[in-house]
């Protein structure tokens, strides 16, 4: 069975649009009125704001430097988040060198 028969059919049509003009319900005028006191708000709105952020910059103070803060090395922080275990005393010493220990029988 083809691919064409498992698709259900479809029927399209132009629909013809009336000819009359829409009706608006409020008149141009009062949308030019209205679009000015939108535009005036958002101009408010931002003239707020780049007044706080002013404020805000103006305020601001630059922080002293603490000589009182830790700095560690990358190698002292892996160190830190993945410790070497613990050898036991006894294979440490072994390890040294000049301090081998000799057995005798």
């Amino acid at each position: 069975m083809s691919f064409e028969y498992t698709l259900t059919p479809v029927e399209t049509a132009l629909v013809k649009l009336p000819d009359a003009p829409a009706n608006v319900a409020v008149s141009p005028h009062a949308w030019w009125g209205m679009t000015q006191l939108v535009l005036g708000g958002l101009l408010l709105t931002y003239l707020v704001g780049m007044v706080q952020d002013f404020q805000r910059v103006r305020d601001l103070r630059a922080e002293p430097s603490s000589l009182s803060k830790i700095i560690i090395t990358k190698h002292e922080a892996w160190q830190r988040i993945y410790p070497r275990p613990a050898r036991p005393t006894a294979l440490a010493a072994a390890d040294q060198p000049g301090t081998a220990a000799t057995s005798h029988p």
